[in-house]
């Protein structure tokens, strides 16, 4: 868990400051594929206790993952009450990259059989990148949070779009 807890704070400063490089360093740290690929394969070798066990641990690490944004964005907001939404965040939520994530996620289930058949380890790292859950999540506990925020304080900075972004900075 401590893996996720640090890839988690690396997203999160990535996002917070508009820095893919350190994003995608972020995905490089996150644990969160492990028990995704041992549910499969609990699944194909019928060890119903490793899907179980793999399924409770990536619940856990997506709450933690959550956790760890939120805990961030309170950070931020408390030693800067100017915060904006950066591009890197905002990106994360326009519908087109959710169409395209979809649309990755296949080849990348197929990536990953493939490198285990093979035995060819630097393709899961490929794979895992493509497929990375981790920012994703600390983004939705960073935008949740800085939304209450927002709510709370009755400062409109984040509001819904109609647009093909789901949500949308007021200037």
């Amino acid at each position: 868990m401590a893996f996720t807890v640090v890839a988690a704070i690396i997203a999160g400063v990535g996002l917070l400051t508009d820095s893919s490089v350190t994003v995608v360093a972020s995905m490089l740290v996150s644990p969160l594929m492990g028990p995704i690929l041992g549910v499969t394969f609990g699944f194909l070798i019928k060890d119903y206790k490793m899907m179980i066990k793999s399924i409770r641990n990536e619940i856990l690490g997506v709450v933690l993952t959550f956790l760890t944004g939120v805990i961030i964005a309170s950070f931020t907001l408390v030693s800067s009450r100017q915060q904006s939404i950066t591009f890197e965040m905002s990106s994360r939520g326009e519908y087109l990259s959710l169409f395209t994530g979809a649309v990755v996620a296949s080849p990348s289930g197929v990536g990953v059989a493939l490198s285990v058949a093979n035995t060819n380890i630097n393709s899961l790292v490929g794979v895992a990148i493509s497929a990375a859950l981790l920012p994703p999540i600390v983004n939705s506990g960073l935008l949740l949070t800085l939304a209450f925020d927002s709510s709370v304080t009755s400062k409109p900075e984040v509001r819904s779009s109609p647009s093909l972004n789901i949500y949308s900075i007021a200037h």
